[in-house]
């Protein structure tokens, strides 16, 4: 090739590179915010481009709207037309440069600045033992805005106010809380609605949990009653229990069991800390007050013996009787055991109340009581007559058995009077001096005279008799 024909080669390239930038810009574009689908600002940011090396851009919310200024790939900051509200908004741009401008393209994106409504509230759960609450489905929050809810921020815990979510994010409009395993107190399900352009519902509280799974207290005692013969043991008030778990103590949910089974947990009467048993009537026996508490969330306490009631309405039997003492000078009686008086009434005897004297149907105790079966009498010191050691026993409950004679003392000390005279005979020659009557000897002790002594001799101060 010649050098003429290298120049028109080289002009000939220069002039179609020439051509070729200075061409009309063509292919335009622009994307709004990225491409994504809502926005809830109002203000957005433009990418555009151009083939065709644009100088100049004019940017507007309506067709043919704007002015031209110099090109830019990115308008940050472009405030959308949301005069008219939520939906649809349009973007047009136009490119030019020296050569002619290029079609105008457009873009469009949904505007919602509405915030979606609330949740759906469920039925609140006051004071349960159940630990696993189980899904909670609650009812789909509105939203006035094109966008529609996109998913649900979740709080699960125990603050009333929480605003801060701890839960993952739900598309669906449940929650399946864990199991609560031991851990007592109030539990808030609380909820905000999130839609698709990002804006954010009010905070709400779904649901309530109140979960108490502590046993309460046992209720408190009362003092025990040891052996009585009262046969209405009154209204028996025993203190309340207390409950840690949170839920309180039901008032009205204690479980009572009254009877004679010192383990029963058959329930006679359920409501308030308080039983009144009916009259026991005759009988004996020992009676249990048990009752265990239950607190507003369903737990029960053990239960617990509140009060022992030992009944018996029983009279012991009689003391057993000795061999009465008939007539003796013996002045000390000594000590005299009797057989213990039965009890059949469950209490055993308790002690004896003790007569001794003159009365043979004495009823009104003169000594002092004895625990047992036994009474040493003061030596009587001369005082002659008929005593009577009388007893009745008393039983653990007070019941009195009857008094009755264990024995009699028939005592004398007193020594009988002379027995008469007769006229002495004088010497005489008769050798069988007949029958002598001698008048009887007279007594003021009481016991009689028994019999006569009779000495006959010729000792005139004989002492012995013969």
């Amino acid at each position: 090739m010649s050098i003429k024909q290298l120049i028109k080669t080289f002009s000939l390239i220069s002039l179609i590179s020439i051509f070729s930038l200075a061409a009309i810009p063509s292919n335009g574009s622009i994307i709004i915010d990225g491409g994504v689908a809502y926005n809830n600002t109002g203000t957005v940011t433009l990418t555009l481009a151009a083939d065709g090396i644009p100088t100049e851009m004019r940017i507007g919310n309506t067709s043919g709207g704007g002015s031209f200024e110099p090109f830019n790939t990115t308008k940050v900051g472009w405030a959308l037309d949301t005069g008219g509200g939520d939906g649809t908004k349009t973007v047009y741009v136009t490119f030019r440069n020296g050569e002619g401008s290029s079609g105008e393209v457009s873009d469009n994106i949904v505007y919602d600045a509405a915030a979606p409504g609330l949740s759906g509230t469920l039925s609140n759960v006051t004071w349960t033992n159940v630990s696993d609450p189980a899904n909670q489905d609650f009812a789909n929050a509105t939203d006035t805005g094109p966008a529609g809810v996109d998913h649900y921020e979740i709080y699960w815990g125990t603050d009333s106010g929480a605003i801060v979510k701890n839960e993952a994010d739900s598309n669906t409009s449940d929650f399946d809380p864990a199991d609560l395993a031991g851990v007592d107190g109030t539990y808030y399900l609380r909820v905000r609605a999130i839609d698709a352009a990002s804006n954010e519902g009010s905070w709400v509280t779904v649901m309530s949990y109140q979960f108490d799974d502590n046993s309460p207290t046992v209720p408190g005692t009362l003092s025990n009653i040891t052996w009585t013969s009262a046969s209405d043991p009154a209204d028996q008030d025993f203190a309340e229990a207390s409950d840690t778990g949170g839920s309180g103590i039901n008032a009205s949910g204690y479980e009572i069991y009254w009877g004679t089974d010192s383990n029963g947990t058959t329930a006679t009467k359920t409501g308030s800390s308080d039983y009144d048993p009916a009259d026991l009537g005759v009988g004996y026996n020992t009676y249990y007050l048990r009752a265990r508490s239950k607190d507003n969330a369903g737990n029960y306490s053990a239960w617990q013996t509140i009060m022992t009631y030992q009944y018996d309405a029983a009279a012991p039997g009689l003391a057993g009787t000795l061999s009465n003492v008939t007539w003796t000078n013996v002045s000390n009686p000594s000590n005299q055991n009797f057989a213990d008086a039965s009890d059949t009434g469950g209490s055993g005897v308790d002690h004896y109340e003790i007569y001794w004297g003159t009365d043979s149907g004495a009823i009104v105790k003169n000594q002092a009581d004895s625990v047992a079966s036994a009474y040493d009498p003061a030596d009587l010191a001369g005082a002659d007559g008929t005593y009577y050691l009388r007893v009745r026993a008393i039983d653990a409950a007070s019941n009195a058995g009857n008094w009755v004679t264990v024995m009699s003392y028939q005592f004398e000390n007193e020594v009988p009077g002379l027995a008469g005279t007769l006229s002495n005979v004088t010497w005489t020659n008769v050798s069988n001096p007949s029958n002598q009557n001698f008048a009887d000897a007279s007594d003021t002790g009481g016991s009689g005279v028994d019999h006569y002594e009779i000495y006959w001799g010729t000792n005139s101060g004989a002492i012995v008799k013969n």
